[in-house]
């Protein structure tokens, strides 16, 4: 048993490193021990490509994991996998739930519990805990000791944390596994099982861990034949340090991952593991670097150094740009993108796209690529707020929880998930709006007949006048398109108390009557027919996870009576927390990324985009629920949790130096002038170090598109 650190700065063949040493021992060894190469669950479809890429083909031994995987592997040997997995989303709903119970009991938050993403931010917080190993007992001494918290506002927070934070706790002891506690459980059983006695571990891609994680690689590190990590940090500077262990990591670039080294070093002594020499990488004759330009290698090296030299000569491969908005940047991004693979030979999948944050830009970048034909993939979790399915449920509710209102009514029937054609439905739709139908028109028995007054006194003449068949298909039509409604009011309706397992119940007897599921296979089957697998497995995740919903609803939730409105406010939070996870379709594509999310593989031409003050470094939000003081007090008291908005200034710039080392031929970055709705934007401080080091780069203002035309582009 060994642990040893591979240790170089940005794009000097770590990640190669570890991908030839599998193939290495795979090939000297094809059978034996398992080798595993740890890695962020995002990137494990690049790093499986990645291997077969350095010539390991099949294998018998070489697995590519991220943790979670390989807390499943775990389980399935030892039978921690027997326990229902609580997912994160039946979290939700049981926090839910359980807030609700408590709201009389709450000293503070029984002000906030209806606000949105409140929530999400209490599962967040009882996740540092859980990760940290704090129990309720631990919160509640912190709450309610003598020399407690100074503050009256935080010994409430206290106060309010503990008693829900207990009762979650309680409620799944022993019948479900939390996914906070998996990698934890998973350390325990793996010291007990033989799963990975003898294995090699290589682990890449990350620059920190958590406590979590910490306690899985403690158990790993026991068990294992040879532990490498690799890390992104100067070498020099992991050398300095540990000549003086007793100095304290400065504001360093690379703090988290030297902090990481220093946790890993610590934890090899503790655990009586040998630690060998580290592997150091550096740029030079020995190991080809990344990049294929001096000038890119020369902002690398220079990064961080504020009194650093500018790179004197011409800087070919890199553009700087200007744009008047998010429009035009992308725009002129993708206007270099079909130049790079029309006449420069580049593959789509040769390019990737960097941004701080999808959001700001996903939108922008669908559009604009999809109407030039660039094919992409942007690895984001997608939210299943737009899909149609979760518009069905929604509106239902709401038309049954607002007495039959025409507007969610009309939004429910256009989302194609009722027997009537969408002609049929802009039929009705017109004929409610002009006779002003809405309420219990909509429910009530008498048929519907035209004519300038919808319903008629019981001595009107007109009342009984005939109707000819359009009358009658109207009729008709609304009564088809409301009979899954009444339905579901007939089980959960306003007025009715019910429980979560009754209310799942009748939401899948809905899904059922509407004939939910053969409409979702037959939006897959058409997406596939279209060629486009990404709509027909994003299709396919919703329908699963709603599903998942439901059964949790009625599996997890305590049985507590609950009304229509805290069923609508509960599905929506728990929909609103739901997030899918795709993997890219297609091989060649350009790859649009968070930088604090994505792994870009070897890629060519980079382009960052979005580099604005404040928005690129990102200004890191303060906790809601706890602020950056009341962590710091509690740290002062022996409660350490997660790092403050403060601390995480530093990993903002470990970003900015991960996003502009990651080509290795040309690199473009950018910055809208306005954000398109009048609002001027600042060039960030990244942009202004990247002209310092490099005065000689190419700089230009963004070209809107107007089509292509290979003769108009300026190189």
């Amino acid at each position: 048993m060994s642990v040893r650190l591979v240790l170089g700065r940005a794009g000097t063949g770590k990640t190669h490193y570890c991908l030839e040493a599998v193939r290495d021992a795979q090939r000297g060894a094809p059978f034996g021990p398992p080798l595993i190469l740890l890695v962020p669950e995002q990137a494990t479809f690049q790093m499986e490509q990645g291997l077969i890429a350095v010539g390991v083909e099949g294998s018998a031994r070489a697995r590519i994991l991220s943790f979670k995987r390989l807390a499943h592997l775990i389980f399935q040997e030892t039978g921690g996998a027997l326990r229902p997995r609580l997912t994160d989303v039946g979290r939700t709903m049981l926090l839910r739930a359980l807030v609700h119970r408590r709201r009389g009991a709450l000293q503070l938050y029984h002000q906030v519990v209806r606000e949105a993403g409140f929530i999400e931010r209490l599962g967040r917080t009882f996740s540092e805990f859980r990760a940290h190993g704090y129990s309720p007992d631990d919160i509640e001494r912190q709450a309610t000791a003598a020399g407690g918290p100074p503050s009256p506002l935080l010994r409430k927070k206290l106060h309010d944390l503990s008693l829900l934070y207990r009762d979650y706790v309680e409620h799944i002891a022993d019948k479900y596994a939390d996914p906070d506690s998996d990698l934890g459980e998973a350390a325990e059983a793996l010291l007990r099982s033989g799963l990975l006695r003898g294995a090699e571990i290589w682990i890449d891609g990350f620059a920190g861990f958590t406590p979590q994680e910490y306690r899985l690689l403690y158990a790993l590190i026991q068990v294992a034949k040879r532990t490498h990590v690799s890390l992104c940090l100067d070498p020099d500077e992991f050398l300095r340090l540990q000549s003086a262990p007793e100095e304290e990591v400065e504001r360093s670039l690379f703090r988290l991952p030297l902090e990481t080294a220093r946790e890993l070093l610590a934890i090899a002594k503790q655990s009586g593991v040998p630690v060998e020499e580290p592997v150091v990488l550096r740029h030079g004759a020995e190991r080809p670097s990344r990049f294929r330009h001096p000038a890119l290698l020369h902002l690398e090296q220079n990064w961080e150094d504020a009194s650093a030299p500018p790179y004197r000569e011409a800087a070919e491969c890199v553009r700087i740009e200007r744009a008047d908005d998010r429009t035009a940047e992308v725009e002129s991004v993708a206007t270099e993108i079909q130049r790079l693979v029309r006449l420069e030979g580049y593959r789509y999948q040769e390019i990737s796209v960097i941004v701080r944050s999808l959001d700001t830009y996903a939108a922008h970048i669908a559009a604009v690529f999809t109407r030039m034909g660039i094919p992409y993939f942007i690895d984001s979790r997608r939210d299943m707020l737009f899909h149609p399915l979760v518009h069905a449920l929604t509106a239902a509710l709401e038309a049954v929880s607002t007495g039959w209102q025409s507007e969610p009514i009309m939004r429910f029937l256009k989302t194609d998930f009722t027997p009537l054609p969408r002609a049929r439905v802009d039929l009705l739709e017109n004929y409610v709006l002009e006779h002003g139908v809405t309420g219990r028109a909509w429910v009530d028995e008498r048929p519907w007949s035209f004519g300038r007054k919808l319903w008629r006194d019981e001595d009107d003449d007109a009342a009984s006048a005939p109707m000819d068949g359009d009358e009658w298909t109207i009729d008709e039509d609304r009564r088809l398109a409301v009979r899954p409604l009444q339905q579901l009011s007939e089980r959960i309706g306003r007025g009715k108390r019910f429980t979560p397992r009754e209310a799942a119940e009748a939401l899948w007897n809905f899904l059922v009557e509407t004939e939910a599921e053969r409409r979702m296979a037959g939006w897959i089957e058409e997406a596939r027919g279209r060629n486009d697998p990404e709509l027909a497995l994003l299709h396919a995740q919703v329908w699963s996870a709603t599903v998942g919903l439901l059964d949790e609803m009625a599996a997890v939730l305590p049985e507590d009576p609950i009304d229509l409105a805290e069923l609508t406010a509960m599905l929506d939070e728990a929909f609103r927390n739901l997030r899918l996870g795709l993997i890219p379709p297609k091989l060649d594509q350009v790859l649009v990324g968070a930088v604090d999310r994505s792994r870009q593989p070897d890629v060519r031409a980079v382009f960052v985009l979005g580099l604005v003050d404040r928005e690129f470094p990102a200004v890191p939000q303060e906790d809601a629920l706890l602020t950056d003081e009341e962590r710091e007090l509690l740290a002062a008291s022996g409660l350490t949790l997660g790092d403050t908005s403060r601390s995480r200034m530093d990993v903002e710039q470990f970003y900015g130096y991960i996003a502009l080392t990651r080509a290795s031929e040309r690199l473009y970055l950018s910055a809208p002038l306005s954000d398109g709705q009048g609002r001027a934007l600042l060039p960030s401080a990244f942009l202004a170090r990247a002209k310092r080091l490099l005065p000689r780069a190419r700089e230009g203002r963004a070209r809107r598109f107007g089509g292509f035309d290979p003769a108009r582009i300026v190189t």
